[in-house]
């Protein structure tokens, strides 16, 4: 407690304004630099991948709602595989009934139907194991499918066009159109089950839409997956990703193809744009919807892999323990073993109580004045939390008919509540500072704040470790600024 500090003057106000200027500057241009590529028209040199030129097949696979068994899901078997020859290829189809087993608690439903699934194979000069790309041809009934997963199947068909281009892979390369996937991974489950092909996938790279634009997020992968993070880093031209979306998503009943295919022992990447949720398994899922750029982020993975995993030996695809992993100011994408975790968690730990222990020697810091500044980024968190959360209900009461009825109770034009809510939990936290703890200096008030971080750090190296950087990066980060201020004994 430091009873004797002096208002703020006009100088620390202004530094102060200044400093919350730039990190809001900071954070929307990371928001900014993680937005999908721009579209590339349909003249762009013939070894590049285009999304003009892959519209070209989504105008006729998105005309109708697809879903399986009726004449539109044939209409798009047909176009598939006229396509396919077109590009030089032999493609075939399995038609399967399939009946899984039961997944779930009693009385969860067990999917079954009937399949028609459409692949085909490109031979490699001297093959390891076979890379699929993977996406689903049905569709819904109650939407066209251009999102899902019509965009998946277009970029498939750009990318095979683009390789084509190309001298020859090394690795055989099949691709494969699944059909069922909305009645439960059914085609999926044919392929994998019944397929010889499967026995010879070393790498899947499965393509899925939910949404309507926004970057293509690879959101999951498989276990031991260090050299496969190493790659994606490496050869994809823009990697949206982060670890801690692949650690929740395998917490969640979330199944895509992906699933089957990992079940059945393929190592795996998973991509998907989810954006504007509210056109997901709707009528809004159309051509005039779409973001073209997503589909073009979709291309540019599907591209630079192919060809980056084209020519890798895919039978040591496992191996080398997982890999944490994000981006970083937008545009940089950070990883390393999660082997580093611990060891970063110690360091980090290390170095925060040496801090610490600085400010305390120095008077500039207090174990009361500490556990003030815990107390309050607490207070501010709940009080934040508790508007935030009334002020969103209050919404959605006033809006006629309210969100009910909307994919994911989420409203078309989200992001006017987006702002409005974020600047409104800042205002509520900076009052509860202002107004509760404006006799702590800023030391305490930080180094208070501080320790939550160091908690949560060392709860997910523990529990979530795969989510770990999302508390030992930013907690170093902090550090040098209370450095300064217990040095400089600043209590302003």
């Amino acid at each position: 407690m430091q009873p004797n500090t002096p208002a703020p003057d006009a100088k620390t106000r202004a530094a102060a304004l200044a400093a919350f200027l730039f990190l809001a500057a900071v954070a929307c241009l990371s928001v900014a630099l993680v937005a999908p590529p721009r579209a590339v028209p349909e003249g762009a040199p013939p070894a590049e991948f285009s999304s003009g030129r892959a519209l070209r097949h989504l105008r006729e696979i998105a005309r109708q709602p697809h879903p399986t068994g009726t004449a539109e899901n044939e209409r798009v078997r047909l176009y598939l595989l006229k396509e396919l020859r077109a590009l030089g290829l032999e493609p075939e189809v399995q038609m399967a009934e399939v009946v899984p087993r039961q997944r779930g608690g009693a009385g969860f439903p067990s999917a079954a139907g009937r399949v028609t699934n459409v692949m085909a194979r490109l031979p490699g000069t001297a093959n390891s194991r076979a890379l699929m790309l993977a996406a689903h041809y049905d569709s819904v009934p109650t939407g066209p499918g251009a999102t899902d997963d019509g965009a998946g199947v277009v970029t498939l068909l750009e990318t095979l066009r683009a390789l084509k281009t190309d001298a020859p892979l090394k690795n055989d390369l099949i691709l494969l159109f699944t059909d069922g996937e909305e009645l439960g991974l059914i085609g999926a489950r044919a392929f994998a089950g019944q397929h010889p092909w499967m026995k010879d996938v070393g790498l899947a790279l499965n393509f899925e839409g939910r949404g309507a634009g926004g970057p293509s997020l690879m959101f999951e992968t498989s276990e031991g997956n260090r050299m496969l993070i190493r790659e994606l880093a490496s050869a994809a031209p823009h990697v949206v990703a982060n670890s801690l979306m692949y650690a929740v998503y395998k917490r969640l009943p979330n199944d895509t193809d992906m699933t089957v295919f990992k079940e059945a022992g393929a190592a795996g990447l998973n991509f998907a744009y989810a954006d504007r949720i509210t056109s997901y398994h709707t009528q809004l899922d159309n051509m005039e919807e779409l973001d073209e750029r997503s589909l073009q982020h979709h291309g540019s993975y599907a591209l630079s892999l192919a060809r980056r995993f084209g020519h890798l030996d895919l039978r040591e695809t496992k191996g080398g323990g997982d890999a944490v992993y994000f981006n970083l100011l937008g545009t940089l994408f950070v990883n390393y073993s999660e082997a580093w975790v611990v060891p970063l968690a110690f360091v980090t730990t290390t170095l925060f109580a040496c801090v610490l222990i600085i400010g305390l020697k120095r008077k500039a810091l207090s174990v009361r004045g500490m556990a003030a500044g815990f107390l309050a980024f607490l207070v501010a968190a709940i009080a934040a939390w508790a508007v935030v959360t009334g002020a969103w209900r209050l919404a959605r009461g006033l809006l006629t008919g309210g969100f009910e009825s909307l994919p994911s109770r989420t409203p078309y034009d989200l992001l006017p509540f987006e702002a409005g809510l974020l600047l409104l939990a800042f205002a509520v936290a900076a009052a509860a500072y202002a107004f509760l703890f404006r006799r702590e200096g800023a030391s305490n008030l930080l180094a208070g704040a501080l320790l939550w971080w160091l908690l949560l750090l060392l709860l997910t190296t523990a529990l979530l470790p795969l989510g770990s950087y999302l508390f030992a990066w930013p907690l170093l980060s902090a550090l040098p600024g209370l450095a300064v201020l217990v040095i400089n004994n600043c209590g302003f």
